[in-house]
């Protein structure tokens, strides 16, 4: 019995590395300095520089906070979408990590400076309805058509939900974290 359990995780192992280096081996012929690599690129730079230059420095801790959990939900979601083969990045802009550039990058910027704006809930719910229906039903289609993101089995109207109740959820946990400091 503990042969085969031993046997199974040596295939797994095997089945690793060659799932590595055919991604390493893809990434650096069919990615690397493409077109749509470097809309990818883009998609890093503009938005910390924006971020940089808008940020309510008074209120970065409770800001950072929010993005913070914003990243950290989006790349939990992004890692269980792509094992459980969900969808797929047809362009990383790194050999690994996948979810770099929207799970940590371009979410969590467009996410905070929406939290820092929009303070009463109402307008925060408002702001992030559109910025989910922006994200689900224009970025992701884009993203397909030039052939960067593949949904296998996952339509854009999911991405709508997760992305709001993502930013609904991360602002409650900010606000009542928030108010736990000030005590």
């Amino acid at each position: 019995m503990n042969s085969s359990r031993e046997l199974l995780h040596e295939k797994v192992l095997e089945l690793k590395r060659t799932e590595l280096d055919l991604s390493l081996q893809h990434w650096y012929n069919y990615e690397l300095f493409t077109w749509q690599w470097w809309i990818k690129f883009t998609y890093l730079i503009i938005p910390i520089f924006l971020f940089y230059k808008l940020l309510d420095r008074k209120r970065s801790f409770e800001i950072l906070t929010y993005g913070l959990m914003i990243s950290l939900m989006a790349t939990i979601i992004d890692i269980i979408g792509c094992d459980f083969i969900l969808w797929n990045y047809k362009i990383r802009l790194l050999p690994v990590g996948f979810f770099l550039i929207h799970d940590v990058i371009f979410i969590p910027i467009v996410s905070m400076l929406i939290f820092q704006y929009n303070s009463s809930w109402k307008a925060f719910i408002t702001a992030n309805i559109i910025l989910s229906a922006i994200g689900a039903y224009i970025e992701e289609p884009i993203a397909v058509l030039i052939n960067i993101y593949e949904p296998i089995a996952w339509k854009h109207t999911y991405s709508f939900f997760l992305f709001f109740a993502m930013t609904v959820i991360c602002k409650y946990i900010t606000i009542r974290l928030s108010r736990k400091k000030d005590l």
